[in-house]
């Protein structure tokens, strides 16, 4: 899954431009997620194009695994961690490979914007692996990265309060209308009638 985003990322870069007109990608790459697609957010964020940039321009991780040791041991849903996981991360031929892909392990290579979202009544991805992962997460020495975090009282897995609902679409766009490079208005052919 990890290599298939990436893998997106670059074709957005570099084909996609050139066979779709309206596609803007001068204002970078995003990438975000729920749970399972938390995760990733989390694991694409980490990564770094040969350069040393962030391979995403920022990334919006929801209700996302951080750490596969406080997963499997917490949650709710550890038969599916443990074919995920390919076995019981406790077990040595598996705690290995648990580390190396649990994000709390390279937290401080983040190098841009991640915004933060979990519900502190998670029961599937327990909601303790997440202050750990942000406190690390802050601690990165690589200049463009920042961490954006908020988390809701009383929800769970997902969010099913209206206000929360509410806060949480709107955490979502501020962010991305902040953290996306921005757009350059000298050169709108639509003008005054611009509405974002």
């Amino acid at each position: 899954d990890l290599s298939d985003c990436l893998a997106c990322a670059n074709y957005l870069k570099t084909e996609a431009v050139t066979l779709e007109p309206r596609l803007d990608t001068s204002r970078g790459v995003a990438v975000g997620g729920h749970s399972w697609g938390g995760y990733l957010a989390f694991m694409c964020m980490l990564q770094q194009e040969q350069n040393g940039e962030s391979v995403f321009g920022c990334g919006i991780a929801a209700a996302g695994i951080t750490d596969w040791f406080v997963q499997q041991r917490h949650t709710e849903v550890r038969y599916y961690d443990h074919a995920l996981m390919g076995g019981w991360v406790y077990k040595e031929e598996v705690a290995a490979r648990a580390r190396e892909v649990s994000p709390i392990t390279k937290a401080t290579e983040l190098r841009a914007p991640i915004l933060i979202l979990h519900g502190e009544d998670d029961i599937d991805v327990p909601f303790q692996q997440i202050p750990k992962f942000v406190e690390a997460a802050k601690r990165s020495p690589h200049a463009g990265a920042s961490v954006e975090y908020h988390s809701y009282k009383g929800e769970g897995h997902g969010m099913s309060g209206t206000e929360a609902q509410a806060d949480y679409l709107n955490r979502v766009k501020t962010f991305l209308r902040v953290n996306l490079k921005p757009w350059d208005f000298t050169d709108n052919p639509h003008g005054e009638v611009t509405a974002y």
